[in-house]
């Protein structure tokens, strides 16, 4: 599970740096591929972690961090939507892409930490 961690967290950094060389800092703070995708990983895995162990100080900084990933890339997905319902649309469904893949992979850990 470390190891599957240290690949995705590693991704998440190719990832940023990759969104800034395309498109500078404000790419780089606002794609679900770079820095506030990394913040959402580690969010998550603070929460998953205290489940585990019943630290509420923990998942309370886990949901905060999650959150504030969140807050960001919405800024990311409504800056490149369009107007009207049709960029509502985009927004949400990004959003949804977002919250289910990062949702998968919390999931997975918490199933394992549990059985180990």
């Amino acid at each position: 599970m470390v190891v599957g961690a240290c690949l995705l967290a590693a991704g998440c950094v190719l990832g940023c740096v990759n969104r800034w060389r395309e498109g500078g800092p404000r790419l780089a703070l606002t794609d679900a591929s770079a820095l506030p995708g990394l913040m959402l990983l580690i969010g998550g895995g603070l929460v998953v972690v205290a489940l585990a162990t019943r630290a509420a100080a923990v998942e309370a900084a886990g949901f905060v961090l999650a959150a504030a990933a969140l807050l960001a890339v919405t800024i990311g997905l409504r800056s490149e939507a369009g107007r009207g319902m049709a960029a509502v649309g985009v927004v949400l469904m990004g959003l949804l892409d977002v919250v289910v893949r990062c949702s998968r992979t919390c999931s997975r850990s918490r199933g394992w930490l549990r059985s180990g």
